[in-house]
Formats: C-alpha cells, sequence, structure tokens
C-alpha cells in the first residue's frame, strides 16, 4: 500500500500510550496506520521527523472572533496565528440577543473560504428563546457547547442589552441541557454585583491602573460564582466547564466541587495569561481582560492545577484588538488582546522546561482532555488509527522571541511581546496538509479549515 505522507523517525507522545518511537502513516487525511520505527512502508511524502516530538494537534476551545470583522476576514488572520502556535482545531463563541441560524449560516460561509485549521463554535444563551432552541441548534448545527455568562446583570453592559441573566435562567439552561449526554454548559464565574461596590469605590479613590482593575474583581468573586455554579450543575446533572479560570481561590473552589461530587461532570480551563502574567505588568493597559490577571501567587497555584490534574485544559480567550482600544483609562480601555499562537510554546516553555510537566500532561492539557470534554474525540486529540491527522512536529528546543508582526494575527500587539520562549512547532499539519513550517504559513492553506459539527451521538435524545 501507498500512502500520502510517512512522518518518520519521531518520538511520538500521545494522551493515551506516553512517549514512544514510531512511524505515522497518512491516508484521505486520516491517520492510516502507526508502524514500527524505519518499518517498510511506500509514501507520496516523506516527513523527517528526527529529533522532534510528534503530538496531536493543539485544540483551543475559547476565542472570540467576528466581534469586528467578517468571518472571511476574522478566521483568515486569526486561524493563521492558531496554525503558527500548532492549535489545529478551535471552538469560538458565537453571540447574537436572536436566533443563531443565521448568524450560523453566516459564519460557516464565511469561515469555509478563509480558515486554516479546523472549527466548532459554542453559542451563548442569553434569552429564553435560546434555551427553547437548545435541541435545534444541538442536531442541526451540530452544537453541544452553551455559554452561560454569570455577571451579565442590568447595569451590567451587555450584548443581551437590557437582558438579565439571573440564577433561575442558569437554572432552566442546565436543566435542559443535562437530557443531552454530549452537551456542556460553559460557565463565566463571576459574582458582579460585588464588582459593583469593589469598581466604585476604586474609581472614587481616584486609582487607575491594572492593579485596580484587578482588586475590583478579586479572587472571591470567581470563587464564590464557581461554588454556585457548581451545585447547581450537581442537582441538574449537567455537565459544566468552568472557562478561563484566574485565581487559586477559584482553583480551590474547583478541588473542593470535584471531592464534593465525585460523578459531577465538572471541567475547567485556564489561560496562558494567568499563568505568566500578574496585576503589576509592565503591559498595563493591554493586559486588560475579564475575569482580571490576579497575583504571582495566583499564577503558580494554577501552574500547580495544571501539574497535579485540578485543571483540565488549556484555552486561550483570544480577542484580536488595537492598541488604540487600549489607550487611556483603565476604565474605558477595552477588555481583550490575542495569545492563541502562544498557549503551547508557553507550556513547553514555562510549564515542560521551567517546572517539569511532562509532556504527556501537556497532550492532555492542549489536546486531549479538550476532544474529550466538547465532543470532539476520537476525531480530534489523538493519534490513533482512523483520527484526522492533526499532527504537530515540535522542536522542544527551538527558541523564539515573540514578536507580534510574526504571529499574524490582524491586532497590533502583544502582552507577551519580547518573551523569550523555548519550544515551538516545527510543523503544524490539518487533516494530512501541512499548514505551517518553521513559523511561516504555508502557502495555498486558507480555505483548508472545514467546520465540526458535533451532535451525531445525540440526535436521538432530542427527538
Amino acid at each position: 500500500m501507498r500512502f500520502d505522507t510517512l512522518v518518520r523517525g519521531g518520538r511520538v507522545c500521545t494522551a493515551e500510550l506516553g512517549e514512544f518511537e514510531a512511524d505515522i502513516a497518512i491516508m484521505d487525511g486520516k491517520v492510516a496506520a502507526i508502524l514500527r520505527p524505519g518499518e517498510a512502508a511506500e509514501a507520496l511524502e516523506v516527513i523527517d521527523a528526527t529529533r522532534y516530538i510528534v503530538m496531536p494537534g493543539a485544540i483551543d476551545p475559547h476565542l472570540h472572533f467576528c466581534l469586528i470583522k467578517r468571518p472571511d476576514e476574522d478566521y483568515d488572520t486569526e486561524t493563521a496565528s492558531a496554525a503558527v502556535g500548532g492549535v489545529t482545531s478551535v471552538i469560538p463563541y458565537l453571540i447574537t440577543r436572536d436566533d443563531y441560524d443565521q448568524l450560523y449560516r453566516e459564519t460557516v460561509d464565511g469561515a469555509e473560504t478563509a480558515a486554516h485549521v479546523d472549527y466548532a463554535f459554542h453559542y451563548y444563551v442569553g434569552t429564553n428563546e435560546h434555551i427553547a432552541n437548545l435541541a435545534h441548534y444541538i442536531c442541526d448545527h451540530g452544537v453541544t457547547s452553551f455559554k452561560f455568562y454569570m455577571p451579565a446583570k442590568r447595569g451590567e453592559e451587555t450584548i443581551f442589552g437590557d437582558v438579565s441573566l439571573d440564577d433561575g435562567m442558569m437554572y432552566d439552561l442546565f436543566t435542559e441541557l443535562a437530557r443531552f449526554e454530549h452537551a456542556v454548559a460553559c460557565v463565566h464565574c463571576e459574582n458582579i454585583e460585588v464588582v459593583w461596590r469593589f469598581r466604585k469605590r476604586a474609581m472614587e479613590s481616584g486609582r487607575d491602573d491594572l492593579a485596580a482593575w484587578s482588586d475590583t474583581r478579586p479572587p472571591f468573586v470567581e470563587a464564590e460564582a464557581v461554588q454556585r455554579a457548581i451545585a447547581f450543575a450537581h442537582h441538574t446533572g449537567c455537565a459544566m466547564h468552568v472557562v478561563h479560570l484566574s485565581s487559586g481561590a477559584g482553583l480551590n473552589e474547583i478541588r473542593h466541587g470535584k471531592a464534593r461530587y465525585p460523578h459531577a461532570r465538572l471541567s475547567v480551563e485556564t489561560c496562558p495569561s494567568y499563568l505568566v502574567i500578574d496585576k503589576f505588568s509592565p503591559a498595563g493597559n493591554l493586559a486588560k481582560v475579564v475575569p482580571p490577571v490576579q497575583s504571582k501567587a495566583d499564577n503558580e497555584a494554577l501552574w500547580e492545577g495544571l501539574a497535579d490534574g485540578s485543571i483540565d485544559c488549556m484555552a486561550t480567550d483570544h480577542s484580536p484588538s488595537l492598541r488604540e482600544w487600549k489607550n487611556g483609562s483603565i476604565w474605558q480601555a477595552r477588555n481583550n488582546f490575542t495569545d492563541v499562537a502562544v498557549m503551547l510554546p508557553i507550556l513547553l516553555s514555562e510549564g515542560h522546561h521551567k517546572r517539569g510537566i511532562g509532556l504527556r500532561r501537556i497532550v492532555e492539557l492542549c489536546a486531549y482532555n479538550t476532544a474529550r470534554i466538547f465532543n470532539l474525540y476520537p476525531q480530534k486529540g489523538t493519534l490513533q488509527v482512523g483520527s484526522d491527522a492533526d499532527l504537530l512536529l515540535v522542536d522542544l528546543n527551538w527558541e523564539r522571541t515573540v514578536r507580534n508582526d510574526e504571529l499574524y494575527t490582524w491586532a497590533d500587539f502583544s502582552i507577551y511581546e519580547g518573551m523569550r520562549l523555548r519550544g515551538w512547532p516545527r510543523l503544524t499539519m490539518v487533516r494530512g496538509k501541512t499548514v505551517q513550517r518553521d513559523g511561516r504559513l504555508v502557502d495555498g492553506v486558507r480555505g483548508n479549515g472545514t467546520y465540526l459539527p458535533r451532535a451525531e451521538e445525540v440526535r436521538e435524545l432530542a427527538r
């Protein structure tokens, strides 16, 4: 048999088997065989993986596209940035106060002409109509994950206008999602009513810096909301995923929740910014985000959570922004920045090299666990026969200085600018097609990405 591609000579690392020597044969975009090193085989293309770690492509389950630009623009630049960092699948959040049918179609139509990597969607839930349409979104759109934004209260600016998302709506959402085995509620956990009081006092005192922003949303407001959301998930039987965990206090509530409810379907992500940026960062307004970066102690607590298994996966909350939108007062600066290109390199450099986190654990955090949580496994998140041939050739010793103009995003700054990171993907492959090599996008791969519906296993439950 003659394969399309043979990846030969590398050390493979998967979550299921750890590290082992093998050659990987690819046919029609799928892993066709796992061969003994040097086993006789023919292929149209042979890729020399000697000196590299071959691992599954990373999955970023938390991004925000099309808040400013059209899908055919954002899915071009931002998935190119993903490919440079070894991310082969992305799951951005779509948001509208209306029914999702039109936005879904417009986004797929734009993305399919532009995306360099594969993509799925999450939907925000902000109205009772959204909840009533969940079965339709799951079965007909293939969307199985839905975000509930706990801070969306009257008096806080939200995309849902004057709609206030209270605990009653969260309960109804969780109850409906619990009907579907593979559906999951993605919850932004903050107690905004406490934040309002802290913010008023900080502004009246004249504070105007990144630390002031962080102090108005201290770890307590995340931890309390995490505890409350876990109780709702346990009571309803809903699978729940806590997004962008930012604090040691929040992590402790996750640990308590998992111990208290061992059979609950509870998972949690954190982001690169909460690992390496703190509230006294010289990035200042550029590092403003919600929830905010906290203290160095919180950084280290989250690293411990990654190492000991308390945190299930990595994400980025990637949302492109311009420097000019961050100017002026901290209170008016926008809450976003980009980091999809550095998620894996930060884990390799700061996690593996500096803190001894094993490569198998990094694969769990960036690929395997994410695929399982969001109903993409075993198509994604692994390298086994029949899986999509999404793989990386990682050079553990390749050191690069982060330069925003090398990351392909339309954002004009990076909060990681100048950071020296050791460990980058030399090659990124999506369904058997090389899309990135040596930090440069391969020509002709725009539109290579495809939509990932995730609902086949749950269609019957909705009938």
